[in-house]
């Protein structure tokens, strides 16, 4: 197997970092820990931290060891960092959130006032039972 070139793995690095982004907030967005407007905004975010960490590494890697560093490396990093974002959008636009407020219904959580009997359990309803009898019998 022939030996993979720096430069390649250069661009393994920023393409890996890129492509995880969008997929670990649009997981986020679907298991409904964040909204679409904080999803865009995190990955917004992120990826520029992210794509600004890696290219200062590899720049200053390549100056390091006398390489010259190309506009077209960082115009490539920020195009890909620009699709990453597309590919956030479609990803957090394409799925709705699935969360447990989502899928509960409001009876759920509020029940109707005339079923609290049926809530409690049966060792207190008849406890409540007695001390309603002991008031009527205490009149």
């Amino acid at each position: 197997m022939a030996p993979v070139s720096r430069k390649t793995l250069d661009w393994i690095m920023l393409v890996s970092g890129d492509v995880t982004v969008p997929v670990v907030i649009s997981w986020e967005h679907h298991a409904g820990e964040a909204t679409s407007k904080v999803a865009l905004l995190i990955a917004f975010f992120s990826l520029v931290v992210l794509n600004v960490v890696i290219v200062r590494a590899i720049l200053s890697r390549r100056k390091r060891s006398g390489e010259g560093s190309s506009r077209g490396f960082i115009l490539a990093a920020v195009g890909l960092a620009l699709l990453a974002e597309l590919l956030t959008s479609v990803g957090v636009f394409s799925f709705e959130p699935t969360s447990v407020a989502a899928t509960t219904s409001i009876s759920e959580v509020w029940p109707d006032p005339n079923q609290t009997e049926q809530i409690r359990p049966p060792r207190k309803q008849v406890r409540r039972e007695q001390l309603l009898a002991y008031e009527i019998n205490s009149l």
